[in-house]
């Protein structure tokens, strides 16, 4: 049985999915050119959420990546 992502992702799980370090996306939200994202709630305590239909439109547009390598990435295994 294989586990779909969730619909939305911590700043943790969203790195695992684009392979890059979550310091890294974090780096990408200040600088920009990153995933799109969303703050849930206010200072200190607000939590950055991505959605998986972002981080695939992210991925194709900064990697043209197609879509079996986007599925690839989702369920952990190498892209071709």
């Amino acid at each position: 049985m294989s586990h779909a992502p969730p619909t939305l992702m911590t700043t943790i799980e969203a790195a695992k999915i684009v392979r890059l370090s979550p310091a890294k996306l974090q780096q990408l939200r200040f600088k920009g050119g990153g995933p799109r994202y969303t703050k849930v709630g206010r200072g200190n305590s607000a939590r950055v959420l991505y959605s998986m239909d972002d981080l695939k439109e992210w991925i194709g547009q900064t990697f043209g990546s197609t879509s079996e390598a986007i599925g690839s990435m989702a369920d952990g295994s190498q892209p071709p």
